[in-house]
């Protein structure tokens, strides 16, 4: 058990987390069912979308009585009464540890509302317990596409969808970012939205750009045989060869992941070695441009799951696995998130801030910066190497 303690390091967003932030710009009604702890680290710390939002999340207020009893008709009689006021376009419950750990049954409720109400409800046993907000992310979308996904359909030419994105991984500035060189280069892209959902299996190619989009691009190829492309381009060079991949991830229907160094001459001797925290599919297209800057990169994340092992990305989930790796020796330079930064007790190396709001939540918010922007990564490193 002390091996699970964390005495410096906050818990990281979970699954329920994970579920909202997935459902959150579809204009559904989310409840998530606790006594306003959940719904509170979820509103206020894991959702960095949620001031100045019009989005439904509510807190269904469970208490004691409730919960010993099993009231559940009282809990669908609020569930009704608010959404015959707000119309939302679906209903979802989402589970925190308390319901889960008396017994609750998220999905048979889901039933009953949506037989009283007409519209979808859908119920997400999540118990923030196990799991993280990746699983949450994948979860939802796998819910989305079973109810409102209009399955294989004709493929609209050049049209892509981006995968499973959420705030808790990129900014709403880097998706935008990345959206535009894609629209500036011809191509119709789509990321949030039911009709977009609705049209999915219509998409020439999916685009992951996170560990979660990459799980939700893999469920979409199982389900509309779209292939995908995961990763991301940084840079003039990198860009150039991400739309050769994507021209050939369309013209044969076969799936790839982003590796720009692959069967390339490198421009740069390795002179450098580097140590970066990420999620696992960020940290590759992170480790993809820094090899091209003349550096060796170990990647490491503190999220479970096989498609980090399948990139080569080492999994390190207990503080104390982490603080042994953040403190290793041998690195010119480490780039992680500000609170794992603090874990390290050796000085003297370059130190690179990534936030990651999955980690550090609002917190680090204000140093978040673009991933995605070339000239942004070499302020920094540059930066820290001559410090």
């Amino acid at each position: 058990m002390r091996s699970r303690l964390a005495m410096y390091l906050p818990p990281f967003a979970a699954d329920y987390s994970g579920v909202c932030s997935a459902l959150f710009p579809l204009g559904g009604m989310i409840c998530i069912h606790d006594a306003s702890g959940c719904t509170g680290n979820y509103a206020l710390f894991d959702e960095p979308r949620w001031y100045g939002s019009r989005s439904s999340v509510y807190c269904t207020g469970l208490r004691k009585t409730d919960a010993a009893l099993g009231d559940d008709e009282k809990l669908i009689r609020k569930i009704c009464a608010a959404s015959h006021e707000l119309k939302p376009a679906f209903i979802a419950i989402v589970g925190s540890p308390v319901p889960n750990v008396i017994g609750f049954d998220f999905r048979g409720v889901a039933r009953e509302l949506e037989a009283e109400l007409g519209i979808p409800a859908f119920g997400f046993p999540t118990a923030g317990m196990e799991g993280s907000y990746q699983d949450g992310i994948a979860e939802a979308w796998h819910t989305l596409f079973a109810r409102f996904a209009q399955g294989k359909q004709s493929p609209e030419a050049r049209t892509l969808n981006l995968c499973g994105l959420s705030p808790l991984d990129l900014t709403e500035t880097e998706e935008a970012y990345f959206a535009a060189r894609l629209r500036s280069a011809g191509y119709r892209v789509r990321s949030t939205g039911l009709d977009s959902i609705r049209s999915f299996g219509s998409a020439t190619v999916n685009l992951a750009l996170t560990t979660a989009g990459l799980r939700v691009a893999k469920e979409a190829e199982k389900n509309f045989g779209t292939p995908y492309l995961a990763g991301f381009p940084i840079g003039k060079e990198a860009w150039k060869f991400y739309f050769e991949m994507l021209l050939a991830t369309e013209a044969s229907g076969v799936s790839r992941v982003f590796a720009p160094e692959a069967g390339r001459e490198e421009k740069h001797q390795t002179k450098a070695s580097w140590l970066l925290f990420h999620d696992a599919l960020i940290a590759h297209s992170l480790r993809s441009y820094l090899r091209s800057r003349g550096k060796e990169v170990h990647c490491k994340t503190v999220f479970p799951g096989q498609e980090a092992e399948d990139l080569g990305v080492e999994v390190c989930v207990k503080e104390e696995r982490i603080a042994e790796r953040i403190n290793e020796e041998g690195f010119d330079g480490i780039a992680a998130d500000p609170l794992l930064l603090a874990l390290r007790s050796k000085k003297g190396i370059a130190e690179l801030s990534l936030p990651q709001h999955a980690v550090s939540s609002r917190v680090c918010e204000k140093e978040r910066w673009n991933l995605l922007d070339e000239e942004a990564w070499k302020y920094r490193i540059e930066s820290e190497e001559e410090r």
